[in-house]
Formats: structure tokens, sequence, C-alpha cells
């Protein structure tokens, strides 16, 4: 009886103290949020902005992989512009604003929370400094400085390290910020597989299982090797038709996505499903060309397999807004580019033959992952031809318009004449694709 009155007694205790705990949660998420963002919405982003924070993801992108381990990198007010237009735009309904002038380094973001309520962050850094600069730090209504403020910078640090990222201690990272006028100097150090750039970028993740998509990419790795298939249908084919038991669920189909993207278009799609990507290094294979020397395509072109696969796989492993986000960046970056980015052939400018196999990917994808949807599609895509998953009509749209032509005809990605083309391309997808009737 004593015991049982002392369980009790402990439990009470345990329980008022897990109360306490989570009061204590609330006071402080109401102390630091407030009912509207401090950051304002911004328009959807132009080429030009595009370009820009293209040009900072590269310069990031290059640091991971310098030998030396420190690379120097330059941003202006464009490159930082760039990067908030397309955070904002990519990661609705949060916002991201980052200016650079007068010396001052000014990053404010806005996160939406439950019961319409923002956390509103910013961050001001001045001047020169060695290693990791000191930052005036807001969160909400609380106001750090100095030496508070890099604590509460560090035990983020600390969080992700207990996420299985490795993140160098902050004087590492950043081993010296310069802010002049209009301009940030620094150098940086992110690691080649720190996992950071992809933590960020996976925080709309939706959880895909990385062991199964590793089990998956490694049986198609295999099949790959032992008898190359040079058209999309056909990879298509391979990757839906498996006696694995959970086949045809939405998670089976989520991973296979992703699988096939790694196996198409680049590994590091297998980043969206965790550490994939490191689970598929004994079994990793060179993607193998056909035996008339040709990669894989569909209607005659090898670039569009890469868009179909790519957007297919952004929009199981990530949020459906960023997945379609990315089919419109890219095109917009091509309406500058001397090159595109995806394959020597694939004509420059903005092409609605390409959005159209982004968009094929991305809405496929999209309904594979419902579970009303996934053994129906499933089916559907073990023997689907080659017009229903990218219909020809589709492949004869608008190709490779300069960016004023677009701009001209279409205005922007927000603009009544763009959204009006794109919902064209999806109704006839609807109509002739695997998706029709469902």
């Amino acid at each position: 009886m004593k015991r049982h009155f002392a369980r009790r007694r402990v439990l009470r205790i345990a329980l008022a103290v897990a109360g306490g705990l989570i009061l204590v949660l609330i006071l402080i998420l109401f102390a630091t949020s407030s009912g509207r963002p401090n950051v304002d919405e911004l328009a959807p982003p132009t080429a030009e902005q595009v370009g820009a924070g293209r040009d900072a993801f590269l310069q990031l992108k290059a640091s991971r992989n310098d030998p030396t381990g420190s690379t120097r990198i330059q941003f202006g007010p464009a490159q930082l512009d760039g990067m908030s237009a397309l955070a904002t735009h990519g990661f609705q309904p949060d916002r991201l604003r980052m200016e650079v002038g007068q010396g001052d380094l000014s990053i404010a973001g806005s996160h939406r929370l439950y019961g319409g309520r923002w956390l509103n962050i910013s961050v001001v850094v001045q001047g020169h400094s060695q290693g990791f600069p000191p930052v005036d730090l807001k969160i909400g209504l609380v106001h750090l400085r100095g030496s508070s403020a890099r604590w509460v910078i560090e035990l983020g640090r600390l969080a992700l390290r207990l996420r299985h990222v490795d993140v160098p201690p902050l004087d590492q990272l950043v081993r010296g910020v310069t802010i002049k006028d209009d301009q940030i100097i620094a150098d940086i150090r992110l690691p080649r597989k720190s996992g950071l750039v992809d933590q960020v970028a996976g925080l709309p993740s939706s959880s895909a299982d990385g062991a199964l998509v590793a089990r998956i990419y490694c049986k198609l790795a295999s099949q790959e090797q032992a008898e190359p298939l040079g058209e999309l249908t056909d990879q298509v084919h391979r990757a839906f038709t498996t006696s694995d038991t959970d086949a045809g669920t939405a998670e089976y189909n989520r991973a296979t996505f992703i699988a096939l993207a790694m196996l198409l278009v680049d590994e590091r799609a297998g980043d969206l499903a965790g550490k994939a990507r490191a689970d598929t290094a004994s079994c990793r294979t060179k993607f193998t060309r056909t035996s008339n020397g040709s990669l894989v395509s569909i209607h005659g072109r090898a670039d569009w397999p890469k868009h179909w696969a790519l957007s297919a796989a952004l929009a199981a492993g990530t949020s459906t807004h960023l997945a379609e986000a990315m089919g419109d960046w890219k095109e917009l970056a091509d309406s500058l580019a001397k090159q595109s980015e995806f394959a020597i052939g694939d004509p420059t400018g903005f092409s609605f033959a390409d959005l159209a196999a982004d968009r094929s990917g991305y809405e496929i994808a999209q309904a594979a992952v419902r579970p009303q949807n996934a053994a129906a599609l499933a089916r559907k895509l073990k023997i689907a031809t080659a017009e229903e998953l990218l219909p020809a009509e589709l492949t004869n749209q608008e190709d490779g318009l300069s960016n004023a032509e677009f701009v001209g005809r279409y205005g922007g990605l927000s603009d009544p004449r763009f959204r009006a083309r794109v919902g064209q391309i999806d109704t006839t997808l609807h109509r002739a694709g695997v998706l029709h009737g469902l």
C-alpha cells in the first residue's frame, strides 16, 4: 500500500513538473512570437533574382568542395536580394529578408506558428571580425547581444550536431567577416558532407524513409548495371514493378521517386531522405549509357527525364510548393543563361516544354503519395506509355524564350497570363496522362 501511494506521489510530481514545463514553454512562445510578421511578403522572384541567388548558392557550394577547407565568399545587395526572394517563394508562408548597407548586414526572418502567430528573428552584424562575428540578435521581444547571443547560436549548432549534422565550431565555420559599404566578404568553411545545407533545405521535408530509399536505389542500380535501359518509360516500369510487400503504398511510392532521381539525375537527391545517400555508398553506380551510347530519353530528348525525375523526387520528399517553385526557377535561370544546367543540347531560355516535364513529374508524384491514390497510380506506372508520362502535345510548347520575351508575354511568376499557361499544361496532364480518372 505504501509503495502504491509512493508511486502515485511520484506520478503527481512528474505531472506537475511536466505541466510547469509546458506552461513555461507556452509563456516563452508568446513572449517571443507576434500576431504579425516583421518581414513583408515578397513578390515571386524575377529571372535576375534567380540568377543572383544561384550565384550565391554556387559560391556556397564551392566552399564545400574546396580542398583547403576555407573559401572566401562575396555577396552584394543583388545576391542577398536573390537569396531572400528564393527562400521566401520556396518556403511560403515563411519569409526572409537579407540586406547589406552602410557597413551593416541585416537578416530578418518570420516563421508562421500555429494559431496565426509569427516567430520573428533578426540578426545584425557590423564591421570587421576575426572568427565568428559578434551579433545583435532579436527573437521576438527578447534582445540579446555579445556573449548571450553567441550562446544561443551555439545551442543551435549543438542541436544540429544531435541530428548528426557535422557543424564545426563557430570560429571554424566562419573564420572572418568584413562588411564594408554594400559588400559582405567572409571566409567560411562548410564541410563537404556536413549535411548543413541539406538540413536547411529539408526543413519542410515529408520525412521519407531513408532506409527504404536506399534499399530501392541499390536494387535499381544493380538492375541498371546488368541491363541498361534507354527510355524513361522503361526506367519507371522497372522502378514500380516489384514484389515487395509494401509496394503500392504512399510511403513506398515516395521512396521510389527519390531513388529514381538518385539514379537518373544525381545521387544528392538522396538527401531528401535523411542518410539515404550515405547508406547507398556501397552500391553506388555511375549511370550507364545504353548500347548505342545514349542516355535515358523520352520523346527523343535526354533532358526531359531529368526534369521529370527531379521534380517527382522534390514533390515526394519536400513541401510540394518548393518542388513547384524550383521548376519555375530553373526556367527563369535558363532565360538568362548561355548553357542550360541540365545537359548540352538542352535549349536555353524559358521553355514551357521543360516546364511541362517538371509539372508532369511534380503532379504525378504529388498524387502518388496520397494514400487514396497510391495503389492505383503504382499500377498505372508499371505500364505507363511515354504519352501518359509526358503527352507529346506538351513537348511542342514555346521553347527558348529570352527573359525579355518571357516578361513581355507572361509578365512574371505571379502574372495571371503565366498562371493560366501553367493551368493549361496541368489540364492536359490530367486529361491525357496517367492522372486521368483520378
